[in-house]
């Protein structure tokens, strides 16, 4: 497996992969962390703060928010863990390699834009990098 995974044409796919990984695990870790005392306000104020969202469920802003921080963790793990699958499968042609890093290297795209318009620098780093790491590969997985 492991030679599969960093065989000719999938080290720089198979090293996004990782690298979609480690974001989204600083990006749960950033999550899990105490609310900083400069905004513990607001915190406060979300807590407080309910939505009846149906069926009974009335989350708070908060628990909005935490839903949404931890599914974009969640969400980068799986993309890195099937990206590396990819990697690891003998029968997955470069083909499917290169569109799969096209896709992930559109979405970063994106992703580095909103985050530009919402003027929020480490996300938009992060994500350009990974935009960047996603793209080169697209061009490298065709000697896969």
């Amino acid at each position: 497996m492991m030679s599969t995974i960093f065989a000719h044409g999938r080290r720089l796919f198979t090293t996004a992969a990782i690298a979609t990984l480690l974001l989204s695990v600083l990006h749960l870790f950033g999550t899990s962390r105490p609310v900083p005392p400069e905004i513990d306000g607001i915190a406060q104020a979300m807590q407080n703060t309910a939505l009846d969202m149906g069926f009974g469920m009335s989350p708070s802003m908060w628990d909005t928010h935490q839903a949404i921080a931890y599914t974009m963790g969640i969400t980068l793990a799986m993309m890195g863990v099937l990206a590396l699958a990819l990697a690891a499968t003998t029968d997955v042609s470069a083909k499917v390699l290169t569109r799969t890093a096209a896709v992930m290297a559109a979405g970063f795209i994106i992703l580095t834009a909103l985050y530009w318009i919402l003027r929020l620098p480490p996300p938009m780093i992060l994500f350009a990098i990974l935009a960047l790491l996603w793209g080169v590969a697209q061009r490298t997985t065709r000697l896969a």
